[in-house]
């Protein structure tokens, strides 16, 4: 009698530790699967984080659509890259270059200027008014089809043109952004 007691008490028991190797596996592949997504999150989180961009310390250039990013996130814009003109401060010289198409000058013209070594970058917003001629203000390069622009980075007072007329950007400056 204790003995068909103790084999079906050893069979119950095989059964119950089949199951918890069952759940054990189920376990792991659980925490597996939320570690990666920790993971994805903290990497989401690295992305979206302005406070720790890359850029902020890296002393690198920053492309068009990451400024306008940064631009629409902290002063709540909606600009688009079609819309604005952008430029790296350069390196070595220190100026901002920009080469819009004329058609850029048959609306309000966005510059986006972007500083790395002091994390800045300078939002300007020129109605098409003040430009309705633009040859008259820009150095037109009829071999490239564009007009140039060069601003020297050393004189954020004024941020004058330093190749058609001289025209002065400042009284057109939006916002500065931080970031």
């Amino acid at each position: 009698m204790f003995t068909e007691e103790i084999e079906e008490l050893k069979e119950r028991l095989k059964i119950k530790k089949n199951e918890l190797k069952r759940i054990e596996r189920r376990f792991i592949q659980l925490k597996n699967k939320i570690e990666t997504v920790e993971i994805k999150i903290e990497k989401l989180k690295e992305l979206t984080d302005i406070e720790n961009l890359n850029i902020e310390k890296s002393d690198k250039k920053i492309k068009k659509c990451k400024a306008i990013e940064i631009v629409n996130r902290e002063k709540n814009k909606k600009l688009k890259s079609r819309d604005v003109i952008f430029s790296n401060k350069n390196k070595t010289t220190g100026e901002w270059w920009l080469e819009p198409t004329p058609k850029k000058f048959e609306k309000t013209l966005n510059l986006l200027l972007n500083d790395r070594k002091v994390n800045k970058l300078y939002l300007f917003e020129i109605p098409k008014e003040k430009y309705s001629s633009p040859n008259e203000i820009f150095k037109y390069r009829k071999d490239k089809g564009l007009y140039s622009i060069k601003i020297d980075g050393n004189d954020i007072n004024e941020f004058r043109d330093e190749l058609g007329i001289g025209m002065c950007f400042r009284e057109y400056l939006k916002d500065i952004i931080d970031y």
